[in-house]
């Protein structure tokens, strides 16, 4: 039988991982059921991802909160992302009452009712309290989608789900099913929120017969030049790199607050001839291709779709030890892990990998083969089964 799945999202119509991989997961799984999706945009915004016309789409933007309440909504969030005070349960009440977007929730439950959905899908955590309200008050099963790493959700002091423990352990267990990327996260939130998630990696991206040659002396770093991906410890590292390596350039892509910041930094460290920073590019196979190793190094991250493109290009990649890397990148298999975060080490072994060609075309072949598991095929028959069992 066909079902019908509604997606909540934040975003699909702006650029990053998590918006890409949910269109990828959308676009595969209209084939066999009937998608719908609520996302937070406009509908003016530009639609920098292809969306299968198939797919229903619903926008309905946030509004902030105005007013008394309102603002004493924000003020107690804002404080709560800093006071450690607001971890004790007898906070919780508040704190629900907080993050209740009474407004938006009700126009998201009144979508809900008039699709009919047979499961509802909520991206990121952001959207957890929405499905706990939806739970309750729609006959619908709910699924929780996680993007990034528990780390990054909750000990991570000021961003994300900081000092909210106490709901998701509220939340969480009524919600049907909480998918997460990876098994080390599966076993944090079963240790926090006793709940028992399932665990299904995004998939690549896109599938490429072109892989590297290895034939230019040159790193390549992509991604959203943000706090979180730690591009100021690559400069750094590259820096301390460069002063033993003449040969190697490095070139990072991407666009972002940071931007200006890393210029100076680059500046600063006299590599404006060694280190690119192309700005936003939609030539990103062309420079993967003309480089011979992929450089992460995020603080943190969910599921770094930039790997699995480094991976299906053929690209050894040196990254930080962050749990984000566990399905992807094996120590000396696919690539190396680093400590987090040591730059003086990461450097060391970007010398390492530069000089040793034969180390450099057996994690790439180790990475081509591992990319091959994570083919969208494989990733959407793991969502359908899921489905299936709610």
């Amino acid at each position: 039988m066909r079902k019908k799945i509604l997606f909540i999202a934040h975003s699909i119509f702006t650029y990053g991982g998590e918006q890409r991989v949910c269109i990828e997961i959308m676009n595969a799984l209209c084939q066999n059921a009937d998608i719908v999706v609520i996302t937070g945009d406009r509908e003016t915004e530009k639609n920098v991802y292809a969306i299968d016309e198939r797919i229903k789409i619903i926008c309905n933007p946030y509004v902030r909160e105005f007013g008394t309440r309102g603002i004493l909504k924000i003020m107690i969030r804002r404080l709560s992302a800093v006071l450690n005070i607001f971890k004790k349960p007898c906070f919780k009440s508040l704190l629900f009452w907080a993050y209740n977007r009474d407004e938006y929730f009700q126009e998201i439950i009144s979508h809900v009712e008039e699709e009919k959905p047979d499961i509802v899908v909520g991206v990121a955590g952001l959207n957890t309290q929405l499905l706990y309200h939806i739970s309750k008050e729609c006959k619908v099963k709910t699924i929780a989608w996680m993007h990034n790493s528990y780390e990054a959700y909750f000990e991570t002091p000021g961003v994300y789900h900081w000092n909210q423990d106490y709901l998701f352990q509220e939340m969480l267990p009524q919600i049907d099913r909480c998918v997460v990327l990876n098994e080390y996260i599966a076993k944090r939130y079963k240790e926090s929120f006793h709940v028992d998630c399932k665990v299904i990696y995004n998939p690549r991206s896109f599938e490429s017969e072109q892989k590297t040659d290895f034939s230019k002396k040159q790193f390549i770093a992509s991604g959203r030049m943000v706090y979180a991906k730690g591009f100021d410890l690559l400069i750094e590292s590259f820096e301390i790199f460069s002063k033993k390596n003449k040969d190697w350039n490095l070139v990072i892509l991407g666009d972002g607050k940071y931007k200006n910041i890393l210029e100076k930094k680059v500046q600063k460290a006299g590599l404006e001839k060694r280190v690119i920073l192309t700005g936003f590019t939609n030539e990103v196979k062309k420079y993967m291709l003309e480089s011979s190793i992929f450089l992460l190094t995020s603080r943190w991250e969910g599921f770094p779709m930039v790997i699995t493109e480094a991976l299906e290009f053929g690209l050894p990649v040196i990254a930080y030890d962050i749990t984000a890397m566990l399905p992807l990148v094996t120590n000396g298999v696919e690539g190396i892990l680093v400590d987090a975060f040591d730059t003086k080490k990461y450097a060391e072994e970007m010398l390492n990998l530069a000089e040793n060609k034969e180390m450099q075309q057996r994690m790439s072949a180790n990475g081509i083969k591992k990319a091959s598991q994570i083919s969208i095929q494989n990733i959407v028959k793991q969502w359908e089964e899921l489905f299936e069992e709610l």
